[in-house]
């Protein structure tokens, strides 16, 4: 007998309910202790389950029945079972957790991509999908697979899931999984530009498709950010200075592309006007030592009597009253081009006195210059992009004001990189606020010795002399500052400066620009690798440049350009692009380069057909720091033709051999190589050969090898053999009527004569005055004459 049980059931339990004896109320582990016991109903004969987690992920709500059964078999072992029975399910909410993340996929244009992710908890579940971050399928629609049945370039990118079940309120949030689609690289969505406030967390993001493995390298303003080689770029806590216009180079080997560019502009909310276009309606900032103003000048353009600075052409305006005196630090960090500043005095366009200016100095081609404010004293600030006719867009300047600053040295007008004519001399030459300052020249990173004046004068630039100049300025409050750096190129006469920056060849100010290039001409310039590059850079031959060198070409005939880098320093990489006036030229790819020579330890080369009056440019990497050099010339070689000759030439005799016709419309000249039978003949370098005393070792095939840059050909011009007796013979010609040919050959001009009776008159009928040819006369008509008698003889040319 058992009243008022109170039997309890887990599979965390330990003891199991007895299988003889008296059952007591308690907590028990589910147990079968017969496996085949008999059950009634249409339930079968076992085996039965024991275990209460076959209930898992299931609803427990409905109709439960409960099935007593003997198993003793005894006679008379019956019984009853009254007052009922009662079922009570107590579950344990298990927030779900994920066992196995989603997994990373990749698939092909046109396939199949499946995610899928294993969850424990308490069912039942819920499940969401993201792509890039946006809801593909939500609660409801979702389940614990995905499956893309045809793939597209647009679902490349970041997977995820999020869990939901009644156990908890919040979701689970499992890893990102990607699909990588395969293919040529493609841009499949790119972070909006924006403007953000300062302190936030932003975040740049870009995804793209294409085949693995891909490379990725981030730029601010055209310049490589260090370390920064994900697909994402992120920013904590950002600062103003940390605006800019960012783009994502993508390459894989077997292509490049760039993703972008993404404007972030970082604005603090400020009272102070923005600058100006017209130097006249420039505000006034007074009584601020820290500050910062915000403004966009794309549309911005020069006025009558402005002189731009140096590539500017977008200026902005605005004046600064300093509160009181002390060192002052302008800055352009978090603009979104390459800026130009500059400070001056006085409140007239036509009469603005410079104090100092700076083009590169801070991060992402910004600017930062310092100088010593006067209290009291109106300073004007100009803010510019460097261009081929300026540039400008979202810029910040900021300024702080240090009163306890001793006063610094102040250049000018820092010093430009120069080109110089191999063998002359140049100077440089400093300007500086006090006439007091000392200075020290530097070059490649070291001090020059016995360079301390405000001039630098270079005799007779040599390669020696290629590199990169700096000069330091100490004034009487020992105080020291850098100038910015230059290079020194040196090259052949009139040759450009090989800009860092692009829009450097579209502006013509001294000898920077195109170097213009025709039939004959040869041309050589050596620099120093190891630029930062800037606005422009290319991603030619499906790998990026980063760090290069342009050189302008504007082509006066119509030839073969060759470049390449012989007498390079260091390996060197080198692209060539044809442009028709635009930055937007590079879009279209170059039209040659060679990347693999520099890895193979020799010079870069390529050559191109260019066209009268079209420009072109060659684009340079050195993958180290060094010299680099870079030759060009323009060529041609129209192909040519030659007729074989057979030639008898008398024994101890002697005969001239010429170049095909048409060697003369070669430019540069070929270099010639004469041979006999396939090898060459020592010495035999003119466009013609003479041989004399012929004899036995004389006798084969005589070729001429011709080559310059543009081609190298190999032509049969004779085949030369002994002269035997003079020989006239016959033939038979089948035609309708019997005719004859008659041949003759001979190691000198010879007279082919005829006549019809032996006493009478000879009469000439052919002459040939090229031993190199046999002559052949058919006689169609010999019916005419009942005989006919023919002769060959020496004969004089007249």
């Amino acid at each position: 007998r058992a009243d008022g049980l109170v039997l309890s059931f887990s599979d965390s339990a330990t003891a199991s309910l007895t299988d003889v004896g008296r059952i007591v109320s308690g907590l028990y582990r589910p147990t079968n202790y017969g496996t085949n016991d008999p059950m009634p109903g249409n339930l079968g004969s076992g085996p039965f389950g024991s275990a209460l987690s076959v209930f898992r992920r299931t609803n427990p709500n409905g109709v439960w029945r409960l099935f007593v059964a003997d198993d003793t078999f005894q006679a008379g072992s019956v019984g009853q079972l009254q007052g009922g029975w009662r079922l009570d399910l107590v579950t344990t909410n298990i927030a779900p957790s994920i066992l196995k993340q989603p997994q990373d996929v990749t698939a092909a244009v046109g396939g199949s991509a499946t995610f899928h992710v294993e969850v424990k908890g308490t069912p039942p579940f819920q499940y969401q999908w993201l792509h890039n971050g946006e809801i593909l399928l939500p609660f409801g629609q979702g389940t614990d697979t995905l499956v893309i049945p045809t793939v597209k370039l647009a679902d490349a990118g970041d997977y995820r899931v999020e869990i939901l079940s009644p156990s908890t309120p919040v979701s689970v949030a499992s890893q990102v999984a990607q699909l990588q689609v395969l293919g040529p690289i493609a841009v499949v969505d790119v972070t909006p530009s924006s403007v953000v406030k300062p302190g936030g967390s932003v975040v740049l993001k870009v995804v793209v498709a294409g085949d693995p493995p891909l490379r990725f390298q981030w730029t601010c303003n055209g310049t490589v950010i260090p370390g920064e080689t994900n697909l994402t770029l992120q920013f904590l806590d950002i600062a103003v200075g940390q605006g800019g216009s960012y783009e994502l180079v993508i390459w894989n080997g077997d292509d490049s592309v760039v993703a972008g560019p993404i404007r972030l502009a970082v604005r603090e909310d400020v009272l102070t006007p923005q600058p100006t276009d017209a130097f006249a309606d420039r505000p006034r900032i007074q009584g601020v030592a820290t500050g910062l103003v915000h403004g966009n000048s794309a549309r911005f353009t020069l006025e009558p009597g402005e002189t731009p600075l140096f590539g500017g052409g977008n200026s902005a305006w605005f004046e600064w009253i300093a509160p009181q005196s002390g060192v002052v630090t302008f800055i352009t960090r978090g603009s979104s081009f390459d800026t130009l500043l500059a400070v001056y005095t006085n409140n007239t366009l036509r009469e603005l006195v410079p104090i100092t200016r700076d083009d590169d100095s801070g991060p992402c081609l910004t600017s930062e210059l310092k100088f010593n404010a006067r209290a009291g004293g109106a300073y004007q600030i100009l803010v510019d992009g460097f261009g081929r006719r300026g540039i400008g867009g979202d810029f910040t300047v900021q300024w702080a004001l240090n009163l306890n600053a001793r006063p610094t040295p102040v250049i000018i007008d820092p010093l430009r990189s120069r080109a110089v004519t191999r063998g002359k001399d140049i100077v440089f030459q400093i300007s500086t606020e006090s006439p007091d300052d000392l200075f020290q020249w530097y070059f490649n990173g070291l001090a020059i010795r016995g360079e301390t004046e405000s001039k630098l004068t270079i005799l007779s630039a040599g390669l020696k002399d290629v590199g990169t100049y700096r000069v330091s300025v100490v004034n009487r409050f020992d105080q020291i500052v850098f100038s910015p750096p230059f290079q020194l190129q040196v090259g052949s006469d009139g040759v450009p400066l090989l800009g860092e920056k692009y829009e450097t060849m579209f502006i013509t100010s001294g000898n920077i620009g195109f170097l213009s290039i025709g039939l004959g001409n040869s041309f050589d310039s050596s620099a120093p690798s190891g630029s930062g590059g800037g606005g422009g850079h290319p991603t030619p031959c499906n790998s990026p440049f980063f760090g290069a060198l342009w050189q302008g070409l504007s082509a006066t005939n119509n030839g073969i350009i060759q470049v390449d880098t012989t007498g390079s320093l260091v390996p060197v990489r080198l692209a060539v692009y044809r442009l028709t006036g635009g930055p937007e030229d590079l879009t279209n790819g170059p039209i040659l380069c060679d990347l693999t020579s520099a890895t193979n330890g020799q010079p870069a080369i390529a050559r191109f057909p260019a066209t009268l009056g079209t420009n072109y440019t060659v684009v340079l990497e050195g993958t180290a720091a060094g010299t680099m050099a870079l030759n060009t010339k323009m060529g041609i070689a129209p192909p040519l033709a030659a007729t074989l000759h057979y030639c008898l030439v008398a024994s101890n005799g002697s005969i001239t051999l010429s170049p095909p016709a048409g060697l003369s419309g070669w430019c540069p000249p070929p270099a010639c190589q004469w041979r006999l039978n396939g090898l060459p003949l020592t010495g035999a370098t003119n466009s013609s050969l003479s041989v004399t005393g012929f004899n036995a070792s004389n006798i084969g095939l005589y070729s001429i090898t011709l080559s310059n840059f543009v081609r190298s050909t190999s032509l049969s011009i004779a085949s030369l053999a002994l002269a035997g007796p003079f020989a006239l013979s016959h033939q038979w010609v089948a035609e309708s009527t019997p005719s004859f040919r008659l041949s003759v050959s001979n190691a000198t001009p010879f007279v082919l004569e005829t006549t019809t009776a032996l006493g009478g008159t000879w009469t000439p009928i052919a002459t040939n005055p090229d031993p190199c040819l046999i002559l052949f006369y058919t006689n169609h008509s010999p019916w005419l004459d009942p005989q006919r008698f023919f002769r060959a003889a020496p004969w004089s040319p007249p």
